[in-house]
């Protein structure tokens, strides 16, 4: 696989969606863009994980690029997608926090391949602004914050706390289908049935809810990673005296000051993994 920057990496896209008169649809790359939320790109084992076990996104990235020296665009959920799926930073336009998603006035780069001659199909996650055109055909996507804003992030002196939060550092097993197999099923039909319908190049989104919380996972992962061989995280004695007052805002905000039972830790680290 030849080195590419993330820069080079972006100037082909650009390229690629810029020029439809200048390019035949197999001359023009398709694009299938898997999204898995709160998924840590360390968490991987093509990235040397000694724990992780990745072996589909191993072959994925075998075939494809993996950017080693990257940054989110924000550390708070809606913010970083507004600015994933516009390619701005949030503030530009006006996602700040969990109340506010990504409308326009800047399209997304959904419409920007759209209008170039592809098309394009999103299922699965993306915490946008309901209703809105992103230039996808969606099918069984979801636009929490839009619907249901996370009021939380309205309340900044004195900070509010999210009661629930401390709860979900744990872990279970269920059989349960999760919503993530619904997803599945809709990208695998966009690649199998859809875009055989259609001589454009093609752009299919899926946005995964895992590893977010809850955390719940299929029973074949207790054998796979078991919670009692799960590491703890390695706090040194002297880091609440170093600690940023932020981040002990933020502690109080999500209740954990108060330090979490260890095997609870365990079993969330063991869903996390999965």
């Amino acid at each position: 696989m030849p080195e590419i920057s993330r820069r080079g990496f972006g100037a082909a896209l650009i390229a690629a969606a810029g020029a439809p008169m200048l390019q035949s649809a197999a001359d023009r790359p398709n694009i299938l863009f898997i999204c898995a939320d709160e998924h840590g790109g360390p968490f991987l084992g093509s990235m040397g994980h000694p724990i992780v076990k990745t072996p589909n996104l191993d072959r994925l990235a075998a075939g494809g690029v993996q950017f080693r020296n990257a940054y989110c665009g924000s550390p708070v959920c809606v913010p970083a997608r507004a600015s994933m799926m516009s390619g701005m930073f949030p503030s530009d336009v006006a996602s700040y926090c969990n109340s506010t998603p990504f409308r326009k006035p800047a399209p997304s780069w959904g419409n920007r391949l759209r209008d170039s001659g592809y098309a394009c199909w999103a299922t699965g996650k993306l915490d946008l602004t309901e209703g809105t055109d992103y230039g996808f055909e969606e099918t069984g996507t979801q636009h929490g914050h839009s619907v249901n804003p996370d009021i939380t992030s309205l309340l900044r002196a004195p900070m509010c706390y999210r009661a629930s939060v401390r709860n979900d550092v744990n872990g279970s097993f269920s059989k349960a289908k999760p919503h993530d197999d619904n997803v599945l099923a809709n990208a695998a039909r966009f690649l199998r049935e859809d875009v055989r319908g259609t001589t454009k190049p093609w752009a299919i989104y899926a946005g995964f809810t895992a590893p977010h919380y809850p955390l719940v996972a299929d029973p074949k992962y207790a054998t796979v990673y078991p919670p009692e061989s799960m590491s703890l995280p390695d706090v040194p004695l002297d880091y609440l005296d170093r600690r940023h007052p932020i981040f002990e805002q933020m502690a109080n905000f999500q209740r954990f000051s108060t330090p979490i039972a260890a095997e609870r830790i365990q079993r969330a680290h063991t869903r996390i993994s999965e």
